[in-house]
Parts: C-alpha cells; sequence; structure tokens
C-alpha cells in the first residue's frame, strides 16, 4: 500500500522527471512538520508548551530534530527580565511585553527575530517595538522527522506525534499539519475503507441477486464466483505495481459491478432448463456463453484505448478493468459451468427440458443456414 501525489503528473512531463531524479540523487531528510497553537491561555500553559517540545525532543525513532521558540524565550525572559517560567506564571500584561523585547533583542544567542513569523497577532496587528505586544491569536513552531521508508513507519510516527500534543491536555487548539500527512491519513484508512465497501457491495449483490434469480443457492454460487474473481484481481494488482490508493480502491468497488455480468446470466440460463445438472450447464453454455462473451469482449475494447495514456487514473483504470473482463470470463465461461454441473442449485418449476433447448437452437441455426 503506498501513493504519492506526484503520481498524477505524466511520467514524461518535466515536473514529474524532476522530482524523480531529485529524489533519487538529492535524497533529503523526512517530512518536515509545523505544530500550531491558537486560542490558547498563554501564560499560564507555558509548562504544556515545554512537554511538548521535550516529548518530540525526547522522540529521536521519529523526529530528527525540533525547532521552537520556547527554549529561547524560556532562557532570555529568566535570564534578562526576572522570570522564573515555567515555575511562575505571568500576567497577561508582563507576557506580552517580555515578547516584545524578546522578539526585538540584540543577544546573538538569544535573539528571538527569526521567530517572528512564527506569531500571529489578532486583528492582523504587528508588533511594535517598545511596546508591548497584541494578544496572540496563533503561533506555530516545527519539527523534521527521520526519513521513513514506508507505511509501516509513517503511520504510527503520526499517530504517536497526535498521541503527544493530546498528553499535554492543552486548553486551546494545538495540531500538526504538513502536505504529506494527508497522504498518510488516507493510507491510515483506505485498506478499511476498501474493505468496508466491498463487504458493503457484496452484500448488495447477494441481496439483489437473490431477488432477480428467486433461488438462494444459485445467489450463493455468483457471490462466490465474484469474490474469487476479486481476490484475483486484488492479487494480480500487486504483480502488476498497483498499490491500494483512492484511485485503485474506486476502480475495484466499481469492477464488482463488472463481476456480477459475466455470472448471473449464466445462471439464470442453468436455473431456466432441466435435467442433469451436466446437461444443464451445456445449454446454459450454449444459450448464454456467446452473449457473455460478447460482453466482455465489448467491454475491453471500450477501453482498450486507455493502454497507452501516461495519466495515473486512466492507467489504473485501464489495468483494473482489464484484469477484471478476463478474470470475469474466466470464472464466468469456465469456472461456473464446472461448479454448476457438480453441485449446481435446482430449476425452476417452470422450467423447460434441456434436450428441448439444444433442438431449438439446432433448428435455428439450420434455418439460419438454409437463408
Amino acid at each position: 500500500q503506498e501513493f504519492q501525489s506526484i503520481w498524477f503528473l505524466p511520467p514524461s512531463s518535466y515536473l514529474r522527471q524532476w522530482f524523480d531524479a531529485n529524489a533519487e540523487y538529492f535524497p533529503g531528510d523526512g517530512e518536515r512538520v509545523t505544530v500550531y497553537l491558537t486560542q490558547m491561555d498563554w501564560p499560564n500553559e507555558m509548562g504544556k508548551i515545554e512537554k511538548l517540545v521535550e516529548s518530540f525532543q525526547d522522540s529521536p525513532d521519529i523526529i530528527k530534530s525540533v525547532d521552537s521558540w520556547y527554549h529561547s524565550f524560556k532562557a532570555f525572559s529568566n535570564t534578562n527580565l526576572g522570570a522564573n517560567i515555567p515555575d511562575e506564571a505571568l500576567s497577561n500584561t508582563s507576557f506580552n511585553a517580555d515578547l516584545t523585547q524578546f522578539l526585538y533583542n540584540a543577544d546573538s544567542e538569544l535573539s528571538g527575530l527569526r521567530f517572528k513569523p512564527n506569531f500571529k497577532f489578532k486583528d492582523g496587528v504587528e508588533v511594535v517595538c517598545g511596546e508591548a505586544a497584541p494578544d496572540i491569536l496563533l503561533s506555530s513552531f516545527t519539527f523534521t522527522h527521520v526519513k521513513f521508508s514506508g507505511r509501516g513507519e509513517h503511520i504510527p510516527a503520526l499517530n504517536k506525534v497526535k498521541d503527544l500534543i493530546t498528553e499535554c491536555q492543552f486548553s486551546g487548539n494545538v495540531f500538526p499539519f504538513n502536505q504529506e500527512y494527508s497522504n498518510w491519513e488516507t493510507d491510515e484508512v483506505i485498506t478499511k475503507e476498501l474493505f468496508r465497501n466491498l463487504g458493503i457491495a457484496m452484500a448488495c449483490v447477494f441481496v439483489t441477486t437473490l431477488l432477480l434469480l428467486a433461488d438462494f443457492f444459485g445467489a450463493v454460487i455468483v457471490l462466490f464466483t465474484v469474490a474469487i474473481t476479486l481476490v484475483n484481481l486484488c492479487g494480480y494488482m500487486h504483480t502488476w505495481g498497483l498499490t491500494i490508493d483512492v484511485v485503485s480502491a474506486v476502480n475495484v468497488i466499481i469492477a464488482i459491478g463488472l463481476c456480477v455480468d459475466y455470472s448471473v446470466h449464466i445462471c439464470h440460463a442453468f436455473l431456466t432448463v432441466s435435467g442433469t445438472r451436466r446437461e444443464r450447464a451445456a445449454a446454459a453454455m450454449v444459450d448464454m456463453g456467446p452473449a457473455v462473451l460478447n460482453g466482455g469482449i465489448s467491454t475491453l475494447i471500450a477501453f482498450i484505448l486507455l493502454a497507452g495514456s501516461e495519466s495515473h487514473v486512466f492507467s489504473v483504470f485501464f489495468k483494473i478493468f482489464l484484469m477484471v473482463v478476463a478474470f470475469g470470463l474466466f470464472h464466468g465461461l469456465i469456472l461456473l459451468p464446472v461448479i454448476l454441473s457438480l453441485i449446481g442449485p435446482a430449476p425452476y418449476l417452470n422450467a423447460k427440458p434441456a434436450n428441448e433447448e439444444q433442438k431449438i437452437t439446432d433448428k435455428t441455426d439450420q434455418i439460419s443456414v438454409k437463408l
């Protein structure tokens, strides 16, 4: 399971080639994440901010470095302004005044000027040197993840970051953000969502098939054939280099509808004739087999032109639907008749004899030849 947003860029495009070359020849560190803090009681929650920053620093398995204004602000205020952060909470007025001095101080080691962009103040007011800072609307600091090799590492890391923030019990809203986090969130839920949606779709297929075939065992056999097709499909997705992502998951769900067509018509034809199971299976193949085969071929022709597409969406669509047609026809025209000939359900009460169906077919062929 893997997904990268650059897959949506055509492989031959200059931008995609740049990303590929950059990743190969200039591999960097892990993702740089920004932690946003807002709607907080700032003077009284310095201890919680310290706990959060130190928790990140004490997690070298997932975080390489932390770049926060807190320790510089604490050292500057305690050393130069007589504060005792975080043991003694400042008043809101003192905190705002100390913040201004920190952001504009000339200390080479504790200068806060570089952290000025990390603060946004209410009503869009800017902090002015020599005046107490306005009330803080939002502040931020950053940390850098270690380099992860896949979802087995970055998903636990993302969850651990969330847990560390939750443990601090901030009164306001504190959250991490990175553009790559959206892909990690998708990786975390996509497999569960896919299996859940497959289960719901299979249940709908079974109920619909049961209503239309009016035969419970026949509906079970059709459901089994559809399930076997999906198993083959998902297995060969890995062989063809496809991963479980948003695009492939949607296509797999859609593919269920095609899988049903290749099986349910054969099963219905089997139920409409009487005789031995083998005779009925043969009659069903003669009566409905060519139509099912033509349907599969026409479906293949409909999307065959996507074979040369460089678009990730169209390429995945072509590969998945090609496998759906191939496995669907195989299971519908080869596996299913064998199953029906061995353990197929009983025919309808008004079913016609299989031999009669064969005679009608032969007579029709003769008339066609004479014409």
